[in-house]
């Protein structure tokens, strides 16, 4: 049975992955950049591909976990509801549609110009793993706000 210090860490930990997963999101699309820059930067790309690399699966592994598993299991029991399993579905249906959408583009986009298959692949993860941790913030917020 839960008890009340499980219940405050339960919504701190809630309220801070609301908070943090939009935050990420942005700092991992605001590193995009970075990776694309030619020449100005001095960092081999596999380096910097492994990186990125690195960088989503942590990402995609926060977004499955939400936290609250290294905390025991009544506060993970509170901070897994099904509430949230909800707003990570669909979080994950925002994730596959913007893969779909960003999909679209880099087709129409290499009509016109030539479009690299790892540079497709690196966009279309970015955006789709940016919008589901955004996706998931949202809806966490909102869900929090409303009770």
């Amino acid at each position: 049975m839960p008890t009340t210090a499980d219940h405050e860490l339960a919504d701190r930990v809630t309220r801070r992955r609301a908070r943090m997963m939009p935050v990420l999101a942005i700092l991992f699309l605001a590193g995009q950049p970075f990776y694309f820059a030619r020449n100005r930067i001095e960092i081999d790309t596999p380096v910097k591909t492994a990186v990125w690399l690195v960088w989503a699966a942590i990402l995609l592994l926060a977004l499955a976990m939400a936290g609250g598993h290294f905390r025991g299991k009544a506060v993970r029991d509170l901070v897994e509801d099904e509430v949230t399993r909800s707003n990570r579905l669909r979080a994950y249906a925002a994730g596959f549609w913007t893969a779909m959408a960003t999909v679209f583009g880099i087709y129409g986009l290499s009509v016109f110009d030539n479009i690299q298959g790892r540079e497709s692949l690196h966009l279309v993860m970015t955006f789709s793993v940016a919008a589901a941790l955004i996706t998931f913030g949202m809806l966490e917020k909102r869900a929090l706000r409303d009770g």
